[in-house]
């Protein structure tokens, strides 16, 4: 069931407002780093990734999302990926048992 709420919800709501199993499907979150462990570089992760030849970077797109990463693409706070990107329930339907998909109209 999807329901509107006027306030983006925290974080750690997420895992019960959303079923079960597509909280289950999504990747691990990553493990918090260790106190004085440098923090995520950035530069040198997009570093990486231009080195990956297109088979690498094809595979790497094609891992498992953790929650975070995809609720980051909708979050319309300015700590989110969404900015004030609006979208709407369009269609939804089963491919068989256990699978599915969603469609949502977007504005951009």
């Amino acid at each position: 069931m999807v329901r509107r709420t006027d306030d983006w919800p925290a974080g750690e709501q997420w895992p019960q407002l959303l079923p079960a199993w597509f909280v289950r499907r999504c990747a691990p979150e990553p493990v918090e780093p260790e106190p004085g462990a440098p923090p995520f570089d950035a530069e040198e992760r997009l570093r990486q990734w231009r080195a990956m030849t297109p088979e690498q970077r094809a595979a790497a797109d094609r891992e498992p999302w953790t929650l975070s990463d995809r609720l980051h693409c909708f979050d319309p706070t300015e700590d989110g990926g969404g900015g004030d990107r609006g979208w709407w329930w369009w269609h939804a339907g089963a491919d068989g048992p256990g699978t599915g998909w969603v469609q949502v109209e977007t504005t951009g």
